[in-house]
This record gives C-alpha cells, sequence and structure tokens, in this order.
C-alpha cells in the first residue's frame, strides 16, 4: 500500500511539471494596441505563437514566442533602420508590456508600453455615480476654467559651450490637458483629434540648428538657461474644456526625449516631463523644459493661451 501511495505520489509530480511546461511555453495573448509617448502605438496581431502588426509610424513588426526564454522575439523597422526586440509583460496581470529593444547589440533600450484606453471627447459627460460618492458640485465644476486651450511648443533651445558652429538634434516632443473627474483621471482630446506627440524627428533625419545666439533665458525661478542655439517649433494643440473637467485639478503635461547628433556616440539627453496646474499658469508666458548632460542642456519652450468660455 505505501509503494502504491509512493507511486502515486510520484505521477501526480509528473503530471503537474508537464502542465508547468506546458504553462511556460504557450504564449500569452499579445494581441491589441498599445501605446508609449516614444514609441507612439504598437498594433498587434497574434495567431498562436507568431505575431506581426505595426509599430510607430506604421512600420512592420514582426516577432516568434521563444520557448525557452518564455518571450516574444523578432525584428521590427525604426528610423529605415532594421532593429531587434524582445517582450513579455511586466506581471501576471498583462497591463504592463515591457518592450527591449536594440539596433546594435550592447545598445538595447527599455520601455514600457500600455493598453490604448478610451479618451475624454472634446465634452466630458460624467458616469453616473451613487449619491453618497457624489463629490461637491463646485469641487468638479468650476465656470473659471471653462473655455478654450491652446497650448504652442514654441523653440527647441541649445546651451551649449563647445567649439561647434552647428549641432543636429532629433527626438520627440509632446503635450497632454489632463483632467480630474468624479470617475477618475482623463485626457482631454485635441479639438481636431491630433495626437498629443506635436514634433517629431528620426535619428535619420535630424534638424540643424545654428549656434549663433547668446541670449539669457529667466526660467520661472529655476535656473536660467543661456541659449547659444534655437529652432523653430510653432507647433499647436487645442482643447476645449466644460462641465465637470473644468476644476483646479485640470493639468498640463509636457514631455521630451531628444538627443544631438555626434561623430561618436550621440549626445542621448534624459527624457523629462513636467505637470503644471492650469490654475498656477501665466497665460501667453513662456516656460521651459530642461534636460541636462553633463554639461550640455536642451529645453523646449512652451506657452498656454486662454479664452474663457462665455
Amino acid at each position: 500500500m505505501k509503494a502504491i501511495k509512493i507511486l502515486g505520489f510520484l505521477l501526480m509530480c509528473i503530471i503537474g511539471t508537464q502542465l508547468s511546461a506546458q504553462k511556460e511555453t504557450t504564449p500569452p495573448d499579445f494581441s491589441g494596441t498599445w501605446e508609449h509617448f516614444l514609441m507612439d502605438t504598437l498594433d498587434i496581431e497574434q495567431e498562436g505563437k507568431v505575431i506581426k502588426g505595426t509599430i510607430g509610424k506604421g512600420e512592420k513588426i514582426n516577432g516568434k514566442w521563444n520557448e525557452e526564454k518564455n518571450r516574444m522575439e523578432g525584428l521590427f523597422r525604426k528610423d529605415k533602420k532594421i532593429h531587434g526586440f524582445r517582450m513579455k509583460f511586466k506581471t501576471a496581470r498583462k497591463e504592463l508590456l515591457v518592450f527591449t529593444y536594440w539596433k546594435k547589440p550592447g545598445e538595447e533600450k527599455s520601455v514600457v508600453f500600455k493598453p490604448v484606453i478610451e479618451t475624454l471627447v472634446v465634452d466630458y459627460v460624467s458616469i453616473p455615480q451613487k449619491p453618497e460618492i457624489i463629490a461637491p458640485a463646485d469641487r468638479w465644476r468650476n465656470k473659471e476654467f471653462e473655455g478654450h486651450y491652446k497650448v504652442t511648443v514654441t523653440n527647441i533651445y541649445i546651451s551649449d559651450t563647445g567649439m561647434e558652429r552647428t549641432q543636429e538634434v532629433y527626438g520627440t516632443v509632446g503635450v497632454r490637458l489632463i483632467g480630474k473627474v468624479p470617475s477618475g483621471t482623463v485626457m482631454v482630446k485635441d479639438i481636431e483629434d491630433k495626437k498629443p506627440r506635436l514634433w517629431e524627428q528620426g535619428s535619420g533625419e535630424p534638424v540643424t540648428i545654428e549656434l549663433d545666439y547668446n541670449q539669457h533665458l529667466p526660467n520661472q525661478g529655476k535656473k536660467d538657461f543661456w541659449v547659444s542655439g534655437l529652432r523653430e517649433v510653432d507647433k499647436i494643440r487645442e482643447y476645449k474644456v466644460s462641465g465637470e473637467a473644468a476644476n483646479w485639478q485640470l493639468r498640463l503635461n509636457v514631455q521630451m526625449k531628444l538627443a544631438e547628433s555626434d561623430p561618436g556616440p550621440d549626445d542621448d539627453f534624459p527624457w523629462v516631463q513636467e505637470n503644471i496646474n492650469i490654475r498656477d499658469i501665466h497665460y501667453g508666458k513662456e516656460y521651459l523644459l530642461i534636460s541636462e548632460l553633463d554639461k550640455k542642456r536642451i529645453a523646449v519652450g512652451f506657452k498656454v493661451e486662454f479664452i474663457k468660455a462665455q
């Protein structure tokens, strides 16, 4: 009887091991639309262990499940060059997709994609709430914030102490208008449904900036910025805000990830972002978002204009 129990236990262990192995070699479902500020969107179609789709500006991506390493691997095109990638979910809940990519071995970069969620249409329509959890009306609606917002990214600024006469710059800049409502956080859509990313240049098509300036820009009480060169951007996003989204928690989010082309390794400035409450903004005044690398500094200028609803 004891031998039978031992045999039964061993069989259960073997079956459990086989089931575990099957789980590890069966890929999770990566299909759907994912987004990241720098990489834009990732649209995936999956059939078994193979995926295909598009990334960024509609460039193709293809991959296959690696059973030994328990991850999806493949190739995609970025800036007209072939890149390798691998990806897997960050947690068991499969809400965050870790995407690691490279152009050359040893030059790996990782980003985290999030699933695309429906965002706020031009006018926010409140979701019915239970009476006991409805916030006071004056907390969620303030007519002082109702109206038309115009956000302009004005220029890219360089503060460079080197001997170069020109500098080539590439990267991305984006803006979002974000609100708080009883049901949670919402992103206000541009009135023409334009994407948050409003300036983008690939590493293969950088813009040239002449380093012939010597101008001082005070940065709203933070570090001052000495400009040695600038490039006009003049890109605009416009938003109409009304209803419960028009309140004191409305804020502007500005992000950038820029780099300077060099004969050696490019100067890859850190990604930076800033959240500014609309209630604290001086309309028409230029603000700076600055990123620093060693002794070099790069910045984007932006301003907000507002027409109050009548």
